[in-house]
Formats: structure tokens, C-alpha cells, sequence
């Protein structure tokens, strides 16, 4: 009796879709069009909206958090050991990860950033442009087959239809960052 209960208690929970706990930093944020007034959890196949005044901070699982910025929409795509995936399809997040390289994902309207340990900001425009900074460690950009690493210090563009473009330092000459 003891081990039918222990193993449905397993498969309960094995098959519980995951989620992130979510916690409003200013306004109202909204999930599945309700606003967030304690800590909730943010389940994975739901989408999350800040509107211009409110903010929110994510804990991805036990691998970091993230912070969402005004005039965002992000959704929750994976939540899984190994694969921590979500789309962010405009406004601002900035990222701080502490799992192994290549565990957390944020996938945007032209590429996806592939955290390799490390702090980083992500800006999609509503047209699905995108720029990651890099503060701390290295993010991949994939999309498509072309990929560029991101390093400490440095910035990175994406539009959709041509995938990320090449990285260049924040305090570049602005010559270069215009190239």
C-alpha cells in the first residue's frame, strides 16, 4: 500500500506542468488577463503582460530570476530539468542565471538567446527587433543556423528574417556600432 501511494505521489507530480513563481514589483502586471496581487505562479503555455507602469520579477525555477520590464509580453514555453524556455515577444527583461551553460532560453520574434552563465538585458521591439547586453559571463543568439556569442561588456542586434548580427563592445566608437 505504501508504495502505490508513494508512486502515484511521484507520478503526480512528475506530470504536473511546471511553472515560475511571479511577483509584482510595480503596477498591476497580468496573467491570463488577471492581475498579479501576491506572489502567483506563472504556468507554462500562459502569458504575462506589464503595461507602461508595472513591472514583475520571475524565479525561474531554482536557476535564477528575471525581471520584467514596462510595455512587455512574455510567455512560459518550457519548464523542465535541463530546458527553462521563454519567448519574450516585446518590451524588456534582464536575465540573472546561475545554472550551467545552455539550460535557459529566451526565445524572441528573430532569435533566440542561449544563457551561458551570466547577467544579461534583452530589448524586443514591438516589430521584433531585438538588442541583448551582456553585464556578466556570455549569451548565445542563435537563429536559423547562424549564431553569435555575446561576450561580457558587449552588445548584440537581431532582426527578424536575417538572426542575430555581429556583436560589438557598449563603448565601441558609434561608427562601429552602426556597421
Amino acid at each position: 500500500s505504501l508504495a502505490l501511494v508513494a508512486a502515484a505521489a511521484w507520478f503526480a507530480h512528475a506530470v504536473r506542468p511546471g511553472g515560475w513563481t511571479v511577483q509584482s514589483i510595480a503596477g498591476a502586471p497580468l496573467i491570463a488577463g488577471t492581475p498579479i496581487e501576491k506572489p502567483t505562479r506563472l504556468p507554462v503555455g500562459e502569458t504575462m503582460i506589464t503595461d507602461h507602469a508595472s513591472r514583475a520579477r520571475v524565479d525561474v525555477g531554482s536557476i535564477g530570476v528575471v525581471d520584467v520590464g514596462p510595455n512587455s509580453q512574455l510567455r512560459l514555453t518550457a519548464s523542465r530539468r535541463g530546458e527553462y524556455r521563454m519567448a519574450l515577444d516585446r518590451g524588456q527583461i534582464r536575465a540573472l542565471i546561475w545554472a550551467p551553460p545552455q539550460v535557459f532560453f529566451v526565445n524572441t520574434p528573430s532569435s533566440t538567446a542561449i544563457d551561458l552563465g551570466c547577467a544579461y538585458t534583452l530589448n524586443v521591439h514591438d516589430r521584433g527587433w531585438g538588442q541583448l547586453v551582456v553585464e556578466i559571463g556570455w549569451v548565445a543568439f542563435q537563429d536559423r543556423g547562424r549564431e553569435s556569442f555575446i561576450p561580457q561588456g558587449a552588445m548584440c542586434a537581431t532582426r527578424p528574417g536575417v538572426g542575430p548580427g555581429t556583436p560589438c563592445f557598449t563603448d565601441a566608437a558609434p561608427a562601429i556600432v552602426e556597421a
